[in-house]
């Protein structure tokens, strides 16, 4: 699944008028379909998003962590057969981007502590591309498991300014 989120990348590159950014909203579409398809839950996952571009440094650290996400949302957040579907939203809030994933089962039981490294291995991946996108992450435990990424938006390389 993480070689399938870049190879989404690509695509999306291959098929834009600009080749130095992406658009993710159409991006965590893609990979949140694909990763439904992948674990046979395509329709556990309710997406949200608006219009929000990226450069491709920034993209590439986004889909690994979102890969991440909804992953471990599906396969530990969805608590039975029928339960809620994993909400999944990109979202530009000011000069930052904003991701939330949110599943609806019994939630972590150990949250990751701001500052101290992860034992898994996805969620220390996770935690070092929020590094790597100068971002913060949040995990909660509400009504199952929910988490927060930000990162500042980087200017499309394309624009004026």
């Amino acid at each position: 699944a993480r070689i399938h989120s870049i190879a989404l990348i690509h695509q999306q590159l291959y098929g834009s008028e600009t080749l130095a950014n992406i658009q993710l909203d159409q991006y965590g579409e893609q990979l949140c379909k694909m990763l439904g398809e992948t674990l046979s839950t395509s329709d556990a996952i309710c997406f949200e998003a608006q219009p929000v571009t990226a450069t491709i440094e920034q993209a590439i650290p986004f889909g690994l962590i979102l890969n991440e996400l909804v992953t471990n949302a599906l396969k530990y957040g969805r608590s039975a057969v029928g339960s809620a579907p994993i909400e999944v939203s990109v979202l530009q809030e000011g000069d930052d981007i904003v991701a939330t994933v949110q599943d609806h089962g019994s939630g972590m039981k150990q949250l990751p502590s701001k500052g101290q490294p992860s034992t898994s291995l996805g969620l220390s991946l996770v935690q070092s591309l929020t590094r790597q996108l100068r971002g913060t992450i949040e995990f909660s435990n509400t009504t199952g498991t929910h988490v927060r990424l930000g990162f500042p938006k980087h200017h499309d390389s394309t624009s004026p300014n």
